[in-house]
């Protein structure tokens, strides 16, 4: 019979796997499972849903470069984080966490209505990045999320086919499904 040798990185590995058994070991079964979102209240939840609404509609008008109707969205979206964190109370626990992502939205928000070019295009992405986060982690309406490589961006629209809202002319059709 033959010995094998273990490095002693891979040794600790199968000591510590067998003290405490498979559990440690990745499971592949794990990491497809889906990750359960958080409740809210349904006051709190319809104003969430506002906000991802204003979202899909700043996407939608920043992808076809209307600057008319970004600016008007923008600002809707804005009121609407306004109004979400009014209702943060409600979330209880998530308050602080739920804050810190409107607060953040709205002030990256209000930055781009100030900027211009690439500054503007990364107070949007910083924006988007975090309203992408109040989907993912809460029960809300569904939206789709898509992340483009080539900028790093990432953000929510109702269409299937990806629209990128940070760098509509250079990477308009960039971007791959997230969920």
């Amino acid at each position: 019979m033959r010995s094998i040798k273990l490095s002693p990185k891979w040794a600790l590995v199968l000591l510590v796997a067998l003290l405490f058994g498979a559990s440690v070991l990745p499971d592949a079964a794990f990491a497809r499972r889906p990750i359960k979102k958080m409740k809210v209240q349904v006051e709190l939840r319809e104003e969430l849903n506002a906000v991802l609404k204003a979202t899909s509609a700043l996407q939608e008008a920043s992808f076809k470069r209307d600057e008319q109707k970004t600016a008007l969205a923008t600002k809707a979206l804005m009121k609407r984080l306004k109004m979400a964190a009014r209702k943060a109370h409600l979330a209880k626990e998530q308050r602080p966490h739920i804050l810190k992502i409107l607060n953040a939205a709205e002030s990256y928000l209000d930055r781009s209505r100030k900027s211009a070019g690439r500054d503007r295009q990364t107070y949007f992405q910083r924006a988007f990045s975090q309203l992408v986060l109040i989907a993912q982690i809460y029960q809300l309406d569904s939206y789709k999320i898509f992340f483009c490589p080539k900028d790093k961006s990432i953000w929510l629209q109702r269409g299937s086919k990806p629209q990128n809202p940070v760098n509509p002319e250079t990477y308009g059709t960039c971007g791959k499904l997230v969920t």
